[in-house]
């Protein structure tokens, strides 16, 4: 997982140059991921195996170098927010971050659920990757992620070996641990008729979708990875906001909301 902060700060660095739409907030991305990649160094070289341990000591001490980032980096209703955290005990953000591991309390608030997810998220990265290595190739199908039950934030598209024509799997929110997944079915309710499940485009994007759900009305972007095989899917998924747009022009809700909160 090492080098995929590197690719992700390339990539995001590749599509400023060609979505000027995308520009202030691939911006911050790469700002976050910057600080995320770092924290993620640590926590390898200094966290024991247990994934079952929360260290939320360790995580909040970095948690003011974080507030005076995103008040410098971040949109102005983020920006405002760090502002009214920069007072806050350190004792306080380790229950912030409990809740937040936890998912108590909290989840209407955008602001609230992005301080805390930022933080968390290089930690169970790095004990995901533990995982994994442990439980080899994943062919799950659940609608959550595998490891820490969270919902996915992109689905990918592959060429496969067999006979079907694509393989699809999704992308854990938090942890970035990915699974396979039925092609032809919504991650949020199991729905399984086609006409029930549409696909819409952008011109702008033409290797990414919107995959909408028309029993539960929620939303997941699509990667086809074998149209742009450079996508770097949690940055490419964060830039494409004029998919946003139309999923919300058809009344569409996002499964799961982004590092950044889109």
């Amino acid at each position: 997982m090492s080098d995929v902060w590197e690719r992700r700060i390339k990539r995001a660095e590749d599509l400023q140059a060609q979505w000027p739409f995308a520009l202030e907030i691939l911006r911050f991305f790469r700002a976050v991921t910057a600080f995320q990649r770092d924290l993620y160094q640590r926590v390898r070289a200094t966290v024991a195996d247990e994934r079952t341990q929360l260290d939320t000591a360790m995580l909040a001490s970095h948690l003011p170098t974080f507030i005076a980032l995103v008040e410098r980096h971040g949109p102005p209703d983020l920006s405002q927010q760090a502002q009214k955290f920069k007072d806050r005990r350190e004792a306080d953000w380790e229950r912030v971050l409990r809740a937040a591991w936890n998912r108590s309390g909290n989840e209407g608030d955008l602001s609230m659920q992005f301080f805390p997810k930022a933080i968390l998220q290089p930690y169970v990265v790095a004990q995901a990757e533990r995982w994994r290595e442990e439980v080899g190739t994943l062919e799950e199908k659940s609608c959550a992620c595998p490891f820490c039950g969270r919902p996915p934030v992109v689905s990918l598209l592959r060429d496969r070996a067999d006979s079907e024509p694509i393989a699809r799997s999704l992308v854990c929110s938090l942890c970035a641990t990915e699974w396979t997944f039925p092609r032809i079915c919504c991650p949020s309710c199991r729905e399984e008729r086609p006409e029930k499940l549409p696909r819409y485009t952008a011109r702008e994007i033409l290797w990414m979708r919107i995959e909408g759900c028309d029993s539960c009305r929620h939303y997941l972007k699509a990667v086809d990875l074998r149209k742009t095989p450079a996508a770097e899917p949690v940055v490419d998924e964060i830039g494409s906001t004029p998919l946003d747009v139309v999923a919300r022009e058809r009344n569409y809700t996002k499964l799961e909301a982004n590092i950044v909160g889109v």
